[in-house]
């Protein structure tokens, strides 16, 4: 018989050996787990409710038919998608092989790694922690290298660089904070952005390099100077931009930016880095804009009594267990941006909060501070004297022990 067409066919078994087509689709028998067919062949097929999926006998065991397609693919942070985004939209970062899952309560992606994970045996730094919370750390104060002899696992790290100095010579503004680069789950990263991509590191040896802060200026026409770079494999952090000072004008662009004196535009900080420095004034007081902090923009004088504050910086999180950062209360904050100097007679801008440095004054006599040190804190600006220096940077790991 070549063909045979009818409209409804029902039958307790069907042997073909050619090709069954059925063109409105096939109905499988329904099922549960527990009255699955007592004496199944191999190959027979049914419909599973308990699974909600298609279930196929490979001879000893049921299989569930699993659905096919591909997950969409895209490269680091930047190839992510930003639009049509639903919750639990799912792709592949094939920049480190992560499968990323969308979180759309906190607009925030969740990694979960394809390869098998291995624990690492590391030494360096210049402090390392087992606090028994299932981690070990190792904290870079200065430059050194983080050798793995064993293993290949996720990392996580914060690397922040040298805050920016504070302007001085005549009345100088507040130097930006260094640059802050996090992949810790559930801490932002610099700049209002989310935590970046997992690291992943297999044996070898990875050089740390941790950022001094700038110096203050102590001459008008200039500028205060940027602080270092601190950077741990590929990551890199900008140092902060230096303070302005009166007769410079403009700050400098850096991991957050210096203030700007008088009424310029307080300089540019780093994309998922941190913020832009602030604004001044002029007479009678000449108060001056903060630098910028790696958790908001630098504050510009509010009045002609009020020098600006530093902008804010970020909760480090290590801080319980490196005790890293400008502590307050049960937290620990990096990276806030240098206050603004005055001339006389008005209050001097607040350090950010996370190691910035207060501003100064000529009458009565208030010196600068300067950022804290292994915070990347920006130095304050000040009148006629130095601004002061930036705070060295900080660069901290921690892997699963």
């Amino acid at each position: 018989m070549g063909q045979f067409n009818v409209d409804h066919l029902q039958a307790t078994n069907i042997t073909s050996s050619g090709i069954l087509q059925a063109l409105g689709g096939f109905k499988f028998p329904s099922v549960t787990t527990s009255t699955r067919p007592s004496s199944p062949i191999a190959g027979q097929t049914v419909y599973n409710s308990d699974e909600v999926a298609l279930e196929v006998y490979d001879g000893s065991a049921w299989q569930t038919i699993a659905g096919g397609g591909v997950f969409p693919t895209w490269a680091n942070v930047a190839g992510r998608p930003s639009s049509g985004l639903v919750n639990a939209y799912t792709g592949i970062n094939i920049a480190d092989s992560k499968l990323e899952i969308y979180d759309l309560a906190n607009t925030e992606w969740i990694q979960i790694g394809l390869g098998q994970s291995n624990p690492i045996t590391a030494s360096g730094g210049d402090n390392e922690y087992t606090p028994g919370d299932g981690f070990k750390y190792h904290v870079f104060t200065s430059d050194g290298t983080l050798t793995v002899s064993a293993g290949n696992d996720d990392v996580q790290y914060v690397v922040v660089a040298g805050g920016g100095g504070g302007g001085g010579g005549d009345v100088g503004c507040g130097g930006g904070a260094g640059g802050y680069r996090s992949n810790v789950p559930g801490f932002p990263s610099g700049g209002g952005s989310a935590a970046e991509p997992s690291m992943t590191l297999a044996p070898g040896s990875y050089p740390v390099i941790v950022g001094p802060g700038g110096p203050g200026s102590s001459s008008s026409p200039s500028d205060a100077s940027d602080g270092g770079e601190s950077s741990f494999n590929g990551i890199v952090s900008a140092g902060g931009g230096g303070g302005a000072s009166w007769g410079s004008g403009e700050g400098r662009s850096g991991g957050s930016g210096g203030g700007s004196a008088s009424t310029r535009t307080g300089a540019a900080g780093t994309a998922n880095q941190g913020f832009a420095g602030a604004s001044g004034r002029g007479g009678p007081h000449y108060p001056q804009g903060g630098g910028g902090g790696a958790g908001g923009a630098g504050e510009p004088s509010r009045n002609n009594d009020f020098a600006g504050n530093g902008g804010f910086g970020l909760v480090n999180p290590f801080g319980a267990v490196t005790s890293i950062g400008e502590r307050v209360n049960k937290s620990y904050w990096l990276a806030g941006g240098g206050g603004g100097g005055v001339e006389s007679n008005a209050e001097t801008g607040r350090g950010g909060l996370g190691g910035g440095g207060i501003g100064g004054r000529q009458s009565p006599n208030t010196d600068p501070s300067p950022g804290s040190a292994n915070t990347g804190g920006g130095g304050g600006g000040e009148d006629s004297g130095t601004g002061g220096a930036g705070g060295s940077g900080v660069v901290m790991i921690r892997y699963a022990f």
